[in-house]
C-alpha cells in the first residue's frame, strides 16, 4: 500500500478503517481494495498489509460477525467479501450511490446504507437511508435523509 505517484484523480485513495479480530481493515477507494494489517495486542502495526478482497469501487464498509465485510461501492450496489475474496452481491440496485454502510449493535441481521442519491452520477436525489434484511434480503426501509 506504499504510496505511488498517479494522475490526480476525484477518488479517494485510503478512505475507511475498521478494527476487527485483530486485524486493522483499510479500504482504498482509488484501487478498489480492502487490506488488513495485523495488531500486536497493544494494538501496533504487527506485520504488513495483506490483500483482503479486491472488489472494483469501494466507498465504506462493515464488518460481520462471521468476519466477512460488506462495501457500499459509491454505486447501485452493495457487496460483500468473505475471507477467502469470494464476493457477492447483497443489493444489485437501488442504492443510489452508496457511500457508508453499518451495523446496529444487536441487530446483525440489518445492514444499514447511506446513499449520496447519485451524487456522482449527477443525478440529484435525495439521499437515503436503506435497512437491508441479511443474508441478501431486499431493502425493506427507505428513508429519505434531509
Amino acid at each position: 500500500m506504499a504510496p505511488t505517484r498517479r494522475a490526480r484523480t476525484s477518488v479517494p485513495g485510503a478512505n475507511g478503517l475498521k478494527l476487527s479480530g485483530g486485524k486493522l481493515f483499510v479500504s482504498n477507494s482509488f484501487r478498489g481494495t480492502i487490506h488488513s494489517i495485523p495488531l500486536s495486542p497493544d494494538q501496533k502495526p504487527a506485520g504488513a498489509p495483506s490483500l483482503f478482497a479486491t472488489p472494483g469501487q469501494v466507498d465504506d464498509f462493515a464488518i460481520a460477525g462471521d468476519g466477512s465485510i460488506y462495501l457500499a461501492t459509491h454505486g447501485d450496489t452493495i457487496m460483500r467479501a468473505q475471507a477467502d475474496g469470494t464476493l457477492t452481491t447483497v443489493l444489485p440496485t437501488g442504492g443510489d450511490g452508496s457511500t457508508a454502510v453499518a451495523f446496529v449493535p444487536g441487530d446483525p441481521a440489518s445492514l444499514y446504507v447511506l446513499t449520496t442519491g447519485g451524487l456522482l452520477e449527477g443525478a440529484g436525489r435525495p439521499a437515503r437511508l436503506l435497512r437491508i434484511a441479511l443474508p441478501g434480503g431486499p431493502a425493506f426501509c427507505d428513508q429519505a435523509v434531509p
